[in-house]
């Protein structure tokens, strides 16, 4: 007991942390209608506790509060309260309607549609038979137009849209990817789409507030930086530079994401944590160059620390750029307690700086904790913290010849690449069923050549963008290199065999094994008993996630059918007494970044653990009934096609 208060005492933001996840993670299980009233109860006998125990037991108090605090605050936002001014509750069904509001972000523009998101000021429904008046409304949209824009529509601007607008739907398919919960993360509960530029209309006004003008300031630089970025370079490269510095992917080609997702290599381009430490080391540095040529600031003031005083701003400041996205967020908080440790002189694990980054970050948005990004950011970093002091890097010292040290450093890279991949493949699998054999091996080459070369030389030109174009379309070019580079070695590895293997989607039972084997085989004190421990549980494990292949598996009594939900399209699943699988058409809408097969009919097999499917039927050929097929038919293996015979004249059939 001593030993767990000791420990509670010692690592109790840790502590308290993990019971606000759990609370969380428990709140989507509660239903809709469960009243939040009775859990005050306990909250406030946990705050009376804390108040009459002694301070020995006193942390014990603050794990119950934390956790029905993380429940409650998550299950409020999972259930929000009905307000009847929310754009949500106005919007029935699909409709026309007329939109006033502010653009709230930049115009992110591919080439053939632009997006941006608006916080809705007013709403005209056509044909609602009402008195034919906008009302006031309040909340966040996403808007779609159908054409490019020009660079007149800013972030902060007022403008009248003319829109075909609707509630973020599902699809209602299990396994299907969950829109409606990833843009309630962002607060966006209605989309839309504008059929022209036409139907957008400045709202002349008078001039904005200081304060608003700073507040839109970093969404009008990122957009700025995005078009000069399409204007100076060719797609490919203007499109990485984007995705490194800006956070979006609106110009990154479809066969290359797919190139990055086959080689493991995805996560680079996401605004992390590398980012923003090199941006913090190169403002500490600027920051204690120049303060350090003022004579009374070195007599009355302490240089490193103004320095790092000072980057904060600067880093606050680039988040805005990347678009706040969630990564970015929780780098930059962790960034942010770094030099608040610093100034502090309290440099200590970084542990209590996760942990805190954490909960800052569910505590403004608690439903990041259910999305990809906060998952797979979070376990990557934790994964890092905990092999970090064992690197050989750290073993090595500077009598040690350069060979040796040289070996260290690519040990260590590797050891790094390797925790990271172990620490998400749960959430890698749960989310996204595919794993990269090569990723470690690929982020070892190409990590460096775009955080390393093209990265430093993206941040160190976005100053000169306004000011000095010349200039930074010369730094620009110099990182162009180590683009180029990794652009074709990322499509050179993703095109070896065996580059990526597709599962099953594992459930929670598999995902708690996966991480309790690591722990016991990587944990402190490790023995044999630990090692003999761990093979079992990994026998039990290869046994379950495995299940489905075995002789007899999914036989059962009777036939089963199950109509997919794949919206204006066509695709049922038969499951035949006998154990076989038989899927009857497969398609529905289609883009050049979403296809039906791969994000609603694969995600929805993986999930009923299905390996495998013995026939495939196409019933005749239209493209709401074959064109999510090809994905299936590649990721599947189907034993036999059938097909009734008719050509067709779509030539994609």
């Amino acid at each position: 007991m001593n030993r767990l208060l000791r420990h509670l005492t010692d690592n109790l933001l840790v502590s308290v942390t993990v019971c606000f996840l759990a609370g969380a993670a428990l709140a989507p299980r509660l239903p809709a209608s469960w009243p939040v009233w009775p859990v005050l109860v306990p909250i406030g006998l946990s705050v009376l506790a804390a108040l009459l125990t002694g301070p020995r037991l006193r942390p014990l108090t603050a794990l119950p509060f934390f956790l029905l605090i993380g429940l409650v605050h998550t299950h409020t936002a999972l259930h929000p309260p009905a307000d009847p001014h929310h754009i949500a509750s106005r919007i029935a069904e699909k409709s026309r309607v007329t939109l006033t509001g502010r653009m709230l972000t930049m115009a992110e523009d591919d080439g053939e549609k632009t997006r941006f998101e608006l916080a809705a000021e007013s709403l005209l429904v056509h044909g609602s038979g009402k008195a034919d008046q906008p009302r006031p409304v309040r909340g966040r949209v996403q808007l779609t137009v159908l054409a490019p824009l020009n660079e007149r529509f800013t972030p902060g601007m007022r403008v009248l849209v003319i829109a075909t607008l609707d509630r973020i739907r599902n699809y209602q398919t299990p396994g299907a990817f969950d829109y409606r919960l990833q843009m309630a993360a962002r607060d966006i509960s209605a989309a839309g789409w504008v059929r022209s530029a036409g139907e957008i209309l400045v709202v002349h006004e008078p001039e904005s507030s200081g304060i608003e003008r700073l507040r839109v300031l970093p969404e009008r630089v990122r957009q700025h930086l995005f078009a000069f970025l399409s204007q100076h370079f060719e797609r490919d490269v203007a499109g990485m530079y984007q995705a490194l510095l800006t956070g979006s992917l609106a110009n990154v080609r479809p066969a290359l994401i797919e190139a990055f997702k086959a080689n493991g290599c995805f996560h680079v381009l996401s605004i992390s944590g590398l980012h923003f430490s090199l941006l913090g080391l190169f403002s500490v540095g600027l920051w204690t160059v120049l303060l350090k040529r003022s004579q009374w600031l070195l007599l009355h003031t302490h240089v490193p620390t103004l320095a790092l005083v000072l980057t904060a701003p600067v880093l606050l400041f680039y988040t805005g750029i990347a678009g706040m996205n969630i990564p970015a967020v929780r780098a930059l908080i962790t960034a942010l307690l770094v030099l608040f440790a610093a100034v502090l002189r309290r440099q200590r694990s970084f542990g209590p700086l996760i942990a805190a980054a954490a909960l800052i970050v569910l505590a403004c948005s608690p439903l990041a904790l259910f999305t990809a990004s906060f998952q797979l950011s979070f376990a990557a970093v934790l994964a890092i913290n905990l092999i970090y002091p064992h690197l050989p890097a750290f073993a090595t010292d500077r009598q040690d010849s350069w060979p040796r040290r040289a070996l260290a450093l690519v040990q260590s890279l590797l050891l790094v690449s390797v925790a990271a991949t172990l620490g998400t493949l749960p959430f890698m699998l749960h989310h996204f069923n595919r794993l990269s054999l090569i990723g470690p091996l690929a982020n070892l080459v190409i990590e460096p050549l775009l955080c390393l070369w093209a990265l430093p030389c993206g941040l160190l030109a976005i100053p000169f963008v306004g000011v000095a174009p010349g200039v930074a379309v010369l730094l620009f070019n110099l990182g162009s290199g180590g683009l180029r580079l990794a652009l074709w070695l990322t499509e050179l590895t993703a095109a070896l065999p065996w580059a990526s293997v597709w599962t099953i989607t594992p459930n929670a039972v598999e995902m708690i094994l996966f991480f309790a084997i690591l722990a016991l085989l990587l944990g402190p004190g490790a023995t044999r008993r630990h090692r003999m421990a761990a093979l079992a549980l990994f026998v039990l494990l290869a046994g379950s996630f495995t299940r489905s292949l075995w002789p007899g598996a999914g036989e059962r009594e009777t036939l089963r059918a199950t109509l997919l939900d794949v919206g204006q399209g066509s695709s049922t699943l038969i499951e035949l007494p006998d154990g076989r699988t038989v899927l009857v058409d497969g398609g529905g809408y289609e883009s050049d970044r979403f296809n039906v097969g791969e994000a609603i009919i694969a995600p929805f097999l993986w999930q009923k653990r299905i390996w495998r499917l013995e026939t495939l039927v196409v019933t005749h050929p239209h493209k709401d009934h074959y064109n999510g097929l090809p994905f299936v038919f590649d990721r599947f293996r189907p034993g036999q096609v059938i097909v009734n015979g008719d050509s067709g004249e779509e030539p994609a059939y």
